[in-house]
């Protein structure tokens, strides 16, 4: 979300300088801002970053324009593109400018920086053709010496010595509104008739925050240079900010040749490697509602094929495309939260519980859909679903916390058979898997030699692990291992790349196409092989 939007410039006799935001007061109090063109309703708010800190990073000298400033302070992230226009009718002959936002700290920035790019272009391309920004300000400066009555009509005389523009349009205001005719010079005859003229003009011209805001300062009287005088860039920044907040999107005419038109797309992270042994999850049902005409015919061949069970191989084997584009497509799900990657479900596999599993405790929603989605036949329709009781909740935390490193899921089923009549384990475990509740333990066989040490075996990760031989026992002596006794037994070849510590027997069962049991046998035959649990 963003905080706050605001307009500095760098002024020849007083340095950089805020000339309009929004919120109104959001960056620099009313007493500091001579050019301030917000509403002031009320009490004003207090400033929510001291400006003077950061005024030499948003109004750098010209050796640092051009570029995206990012700049933390008191809690905020302000991402501003100084802008410089060298030409010899400004003083100094340049033109500095800035278009900031403010967004939390914490919030992800990314998908703000094109959008500060693109009004920093925005902003030099309609100063470069026509000094839209400049004589912004000299409108700005002849309002506040003006009465009021007058005030739209200076604005009208101003525009009339360059190419008549419409003012920027919100979606929350009149969308059609656009410049229609110039002040005369016969108006000047009478101040009272150009004031009613100018409000009439000002209405079609002007967004109807601007038409309230004018409406308002008529009946209270002109105060001081903070309040509204009919700024278009200051009408600008305020229906960036409504409209980016409330529709993540705007479409705003600047003149009759150029329109700020953007969108504010989330960022999305590199998805994680896509494993022949990894099971897609839909995270949407169906699947299909997704489709449509330009989808990949990789991705629409192996969608039916998409269910939770089914690994990735197997999915390609099953919709007969080619392994290396079935895993290109679920990665292609997975960056756009179609699906979730888990690991293969069987019975033989130790799950554990991780350090969030205390969120039971905190966090009665979620114990309540762990304890609903367990159910069996249960279809998910609310008038189908009876209430969780506080016995199915107990029940629940003395499950998933009973899982432990070492025990098979098949011998904890058996401890808790009593407990697990009305309840499905297989979406048990996921829906723990899914919310973080539980983790994984994988096992990796690791063939003790000096071969395959200097393969890299031995350099495994510093974590919790625990190291068992092939006949199931704790090899945890240093003692080497004993030579067979009578004829060597025939191993398979085929394991000998997959002994490196960095393969898991998932993935060996995986791309052997055999099941686990049979793995273990033929690893047994290998006896200086350990299996790793980590």
């Amino acid at each position: 979300m963003i905080e706050a939007i605001f307009y500095a410039r760098f002024d020849q006799e007083q340095g950089p300088v805020v000339l309009h935001q929004s919120p109104s007061h959001s960056i620099v109090p009313p007493t500091n801002t001579p050019h301030d063109s917000t509403v002031t309703t009320g009490t004003p708010q207090q400033p929510i970053l001291d400006f003077s800190a950061i005024s030499a990073y948003i109004i750098p000298p010209q050796e640092f324009c051009d570029r995206l400033v990012s700049v933390v302070t008191n809690g905020y992230r302000v991402l501003g593109h100084p802008v410089c226009i060298t030409d010899e009718k400004y003083p100094r002959n340049e033109f500095i400018f800035n278009f900031v936002l403010v967004i939390a700290e914490t919030e992800d920035f990314e998908k703000y920086e094109r959008l500060v790019r693109k009004l920093a272009e925005l902003g030099r391309e309609v100063e470069s053709r026509d000094g839209w920004l400049s004589r912004d300000e000299e409108v700005c400066e002849t309002a506040e010496r003006a009465p009021v009555t007058n005030r739209m009509a200076t604005l009208d005389m101003v525009d009339s010595h360059s190419s008549t523009a419409s003012a920027p349009v919100s979606r929350s205001g009149s969308k059609d509104a656009e410049s229609n005719s110039s002040a005369s010079e016969e108006d000047d005859n009478s101040n009272a008739e150009a004031g009613e003229d100018g409000d009439e003009d000002a209405s079609q011209r002007f967004s109807d925050l601007i038409a309230s805001a004018a409406a308002k300062e008529q009946t209270k009287g002109f105060q001081n240079a903070t309040d509204e005088r009919g700024s278009r860039v200051s009408a600008l920044i305020e229906m960036l900010m409504q409209d980016l907040n409330s529709y993540g999107e705007c479409l705003i005419p600047i003149d009759s040749s150029t329109t700020l038109d953007t969108k504010l797309f989330p960022t999305l992270h590199a998805p994680p490697p896509v494993k022949p042994e990894h099971v897609p999850l839909p995270a949407v049902r169906p699947l299909s509602r997704l489709t449509d005409s330009s989808w990949d015919m990789t991705l629409m061949q192996i969608l039916p094929y998409i269910d939770g069970i089914n690994s990735v191989s197997q999915i390609a084997q099953l919709a007969d495309a080619d392994l290396k584009l079935t895993r290109i497509a679920i990665a292609h799900l997975v960056y756009y939260g179609a699906v979730i990657l888990m690991d293969i479900f069987h019975f033989g596999a130790v799950y554990a519980p991780t350090d969030k599993i205390r969120r039971l405790l905190l966090d009665t929603k979620l114990l309540d859909e762990c304890a609903r989605f367990s159910r069996k036949g249960e279809s998910g329709g609310k008038q189908e679903r009876r209430p969780v009781s506080g016995e199915d909740r107990y029940r629940m935390v003395e499950l998933y916390t009973n899982l432990k490193h070492g025990v098979a899921l098949r011998s904890w089923m058996v401890e808790n058979w009593s407990k697990l009549q009305d309840l499905d384990v297989r979406r048990l475990v996921t829906i723990g898997l899914v919310n973080g509740l539980l983790t994984r333990i994988h096992r990796y066989p690791v063939l003790m030699s000096s071969a395959a040490s200097s393969n890299g075996a031995t350099a495994m990760p510093s974590e919790a692990i625990q190291v068992t031989n092939t006949n199931g026992k704790d090899s945890g002596s240093k003692k080497k291992p004993k030579k067979e006794q009578g004829p060597m037994r025939t191993r398979d070849l085929r394991f000998a790349p997959y002994l490196d510590g960095l393969h898991s027997l998932d993935r060996i069962c995986t791309d052997l196409q055999i099941p686990e049991k049979q793995a273990l046998e033929e690893l047994k035959r290998w006896s200086d092989v350990i299996i790793v649990h980590r």
